[in-house]
């Protein structure tokens, strides 16, 4: 099964202070892990870390959309991952983090999600005037 496949369900968090003694967890998400950690890339505190799990979607509201984000799976090899991700056509690269690597994303990714945040923002009305 792909890592990008949507039906695949993720437990995402990240460290929550610099000496890695607490965990901030974002929830749990289905979905592809590179559309899920292009999302949460800006609330990283050193990387992402991925389990998977069952079902929840609800992302936190975005503030800012960072150019890349580091992250890793539990369970599988940072090589691994890396690998497969990159043949599925996603830019990865190496992370200055222990057992981590980088995504990047894309610039039509970043529009994309700006448009999507700006869209979130009206209201079924406004959406149907505006022909959406």
């Amino acid at each position: 099964m792909k890592l990008t496949d949507n039906t695949r369900l993720w437990s995402v968090q990240t460290e929550g202070d610099c000496e890695g003694r607490t965990v901030t967890s974002f929830g749990t998400f289905q979905g592809s892990i590179v559309d899920i950690a292009q999302r949460l890339a800006s609330k990283a505190y050193y990387q992402l870390t991925f389990t998977e799990v069952a079902p929840q979607n609800n992302y936190p509201q975005i503030s800012k959309i960072p150019k890349e984000v580091h992250m890793s799976v539990r369970g599988m090899r940072t090589s691994e991952v890396r690998k497969k991700l990159n043949d599925e056509g996603h830019n990865t690269g190496e992370s200055n983090f222990y057992d981590a690597f980088t995504l990047k994303i894309p610039v039509r990714d970043i529009i994309a999600m700006k448009k999507k945040i700006a869209l979130d923002k009206l209201t079924d009305e406004e959406k149907g005037l505006l022909g959406l």
